[in-house]
C-alpha cells in the first residue's frame, strides 16, 4: 500500500511538471522576419518542433488581407528560414502566422513600420513623416532583427541601430531621407548609410567595416547632385584608427531630396577638390511608387 501511494504521488508530481516544462520550451522559440523589400521578404524561425510541417501565413493587418502564404518543413532542430515573395510596398503593419497543418497556431510575429514608410529596401531607406516615427520604425526593424540573430550578429545590429537612432536626433528632421550605400567595399562586409535633411543641408553617415587605409590616404564623402559623379561635391574627410564598431559621421552640405552619396579614397590628410578614384560605395535615394513595387 506505501509503494502505491509513493508512486501515485510521484505521478501526480511529474503531471503538475508537465505544463512547465512545456512554458520553458515554449520560452525558446519564436519567429522573426527579415531581409524585407518591396517584392519579398524572409521569415524565420527557431526552436520549434523538430521535422514538423508548418503554414506560414503574410497579412496585411490594416486590411486584413492575405500577403503570402507558403508551406514549410523544420529541420532537426526545429528551426525554418524562407523567402516569402509578396507585395509590400506601402504595406505599413504586417502579421507572420506559423499554424500546424491541423490548423492549431503556433507563434506569430508583427511588424509595424513608421507611418508614410514604404516597406523597400529595408533595414535603413526610405523616408519616414516624423522625426519620432523615423526612430519608432528603425527600433522596430532593430528589434525584429534582434529576435533571430546570434549573438554575435546581435551586437553589430544594436549598435548599428543605436547609431541610426544617434543619427535621426542629430538631423531632427521629420522629412530627412536615409540612403543605403553600396558597391566593392560591401564585398568585404562594408556598411554605409547616410541620413539626411535637405532643409537644414546637413546630414549623418553611419558606417562600418571599411578596410582600414595605408598611411597618408583618407575617406572622403561626396554628395551628388541627381546621382551625378561629375558633380560630385565635398561632403567630409574622415579616417579610423580601425574597422572595427559602427561609426557616425556628421556632414554638411547642400543637399536636395534627388542627392545621391558616394565614398571614395583620396590622398590625406585634406583629400581631394573632386573625386580621384572609383567610390567604394555609392548610393541613391530609392524613388517611392504608391500603390505597389
Amino acid at each position: 500500500m506505501r509503494l502505491c501511494r509513493i508512486l501515485a504521488v510521484l505521478g501526480l508530481l511529474a503531471a503538475l511538471s508537465l505544463p512547465a516544462a512545456a512554458s520553458a520550451a515554449e520560452t525558446k522559440s519564436h519567429v522573426g522576419l527579415h531581409d524585407m523589400t518591396c517584392t519579398s521578404i524572409t521569415a524565420m524561425g527557431k526552436g520549434l518542433s523538430p521535422n514538423a510541417a508548418l503554414d506560414l501565413k503574410l497579412t496585411n493587418r490594416d486590411l486584413g488581407t492575405t500577403l503570402a502564404g507558403q508551406t514549410v518543413r523544420t529541420s532537426a532542430k526545429g528551426d525554418f528560414m524562407v523567402k516569402l515573395p509578396a507585395r509590400l510596398n506601402q504595406v505599413l503593419s504586417i502579421r507572420l502566422t506559423v499554424s500546424r497543418s491541423d490548423g492549431a497556431k503556433v507563434a506569430f510575429a508583427d511588424h509595424v513600420m513608421a507611418k508614410g514608410a514604404a516597406m523597400c529596401n529595408l533595414p535603413f531607406t526610405g523616408p519616414s513623416r516624423t522625426a519620432s516615427l523615423l526612430l519608432a520604425g528603425t527600433a522596430a526593424l532593430g528589434l525584429g532583427l534582434v529576435l533571430v540573430a546570434t549573438a554575435a550578429r546581435r551586437e553589430r545590429i544594436l549598435a548599428r541601430v543605436t547609431a541610426l537612432e544617434a543619427a535621426a536626433r542629430a538631423v531632427n528632421d521629420g522629412t530627412a531621407t536615409r540612403v543605403t550605400l553600396s558597391g566593392s567595399a560591401a564585398k568585404g562586409g562594408a556598411r554605409a548609410t547616410v541620413l539626411a535633411s535637405s532643409g537644414q543641408d546637413r546630414g549623418v553617415l553611419v558606417v562600418e567595416g571599411l578596410p582600414q587605409l595605408r598611411a597618408g590616404r583618407v575617406y572622403e564623402l561626396w554628395s551628388l547632385p541627381r546621382g551625378d559623379v561629375s558633380q560630385a561635391a565635398k561632403a567630409i574627410v574622415f579616417r579610423f584608427s580601425d574597422r572595427q564598431g559602427v561609426r557616425a559621421v556628421q556632414f554638411s552640405v547642400n543637399i536636395t531630396p534627388t542627392t545621391g552619396y558616394a565614398i571614395t579614397e583620396e590622398p590625406g590628410p585634406a583629400g581631394s577638390p573632386r573625386p580621384t578614384t572609383t567610390p567604394v560605395l555609392v548610393g541613391l535615394p530609392q524613388p517611392t511608387r504608391p500603390g505597389g513595387a
